[in-house]
């Protein structure tokens, strides 16, 4: 696999600035749940990784209390697969999942141009599957066990077969603990860890905040609805929607209306990601009968590129 073919030239990154950084934790409301080294963490890993948070390639929430607070960082699992074709070396992938019981395991075979012979890389599914504390697995592996697989192998497979480009990139929230990866976290506030006191103000640094201006206090909060039209809500609301017909038999007709009516009447981030956790709670309260690990299935490829697989 070491046997290079070919050089190619990598194709041009587009520019994320620290300042585009620094907007995204304003207008999303972050710098007030963010302490200032958790906000300069997150600005500088994207900023290093030139990921954009605009583009839901990046996301972060606290987790934890007091010295237990914590920073997840994550980015989506198709940030591996961009990254892999901006080099000019990606020359197709596919990715599938064998066997069945514990032996279940997805395989992601990718080609690289400058290789003589394919990458393959297996991930089991007793290895990856997410679990509770009480040990119970988390219910987006009982609903998309297939799904939540792949999505593993994928980011696995390119950051081992692409180590230049992905070494040390943030993971995606499929591959961390429950606690690490529930977006319903990201509520959290510094008050919660820190006294009103200690509490820390929006990062300033000579290459940060002091080069843009400060945008007045009413920008830096959540905007109650008209936040309903950033890509975050529309976000959230296509992922409900989804979940929602995915797991129609969890859910009667007026059960669905009334959270449609839910949603109409507050769209907010933190409502949505309320709602969000309702129908989890449900969906995993009609998951009654065992796990049923998933038997072999055929082989799905790609070229390049495959459909976007977003819950």
């Amino acid at each position: 696999m070491n046997n290079q073919k070919t050089t190619e030239t990598e194709l041009p990154v587009p520019e994320v600035s620290r300042d585009k950084i620094i907007e995204y934790l304003n207008t999303s409301g972050l710098t007030k749940e963010l302490a200032e080294n958790e906000q300069r963490q997150f600005i500088e890993i994207a900023y290093e990784f030139q990921l954009n948070p605009f583009k839901k390639e990046i996301y972060c929430f606290p987790y934890g209390e007091g010295q237990n607070r914590k920073l997840s960082i994550i980015v989506g699992y198709e940030v591996y697969i961009k990254r892999a074709e901006r080099t000019g070396k990606l020359d197709g992938w596919k990715v599938w999942v064998v066997n069945s019981g514990k032996e279940t395991k997805a395989i992601i075979e990718i080609h690289r141009k400058d290789w003589t012979k394919p990458f393959r890389h297996e991930v089991f599914f007793e290895e990856a599957v997410q679990r509770k504390k009480n040990g119970s697995i988390t219910w987006f592996w009982v609903k998309q066990p297939k799904f939540q697989l792949k999505k593993v192998a994928i980011s696995q497979g390119f950051r081992l077969c692409f180590p230049d480009e992905l070494a040390g990139m943030p993971y995606i929230a499929d591959e961390l603990p429950e606690e690490m990866s529930t977006t319903k976290m990201r509520n959290v506030s510094p008050s919660q860890s820190e006294p009103p006191s200690k509490q820390k103000k929006p990062v300033e640094t000579k290459t940060s905040l002091l080069e843009s201006p400060k945008p007045p206090e009413d920008q830096l909060k959540p905007e109650p609805q008209s936040g309903a039209n950033s890509e975050e809500n529309k976000s959230l609301m296509d992922r409900i929607d989804s979940i929602l017909k995915s797991n129609a038999s969890c859910f009667t007709t007026n059960h669905t209306d009334w959270i449609r009516k839910q949603i109409a009447k507050d769209s907010t981030i933190n409502h949505l990601n309320k709602i969000l956790d309702h129908i989890g709670k449900v969906i995993e309260a009609k998951s009654k009968t065992p796990q049923q690990i998933p038997k072999t299935e055929k082989a799905t490829e790609t070229q390049s590129k495959e459909p976007a697989l977003i819950i």
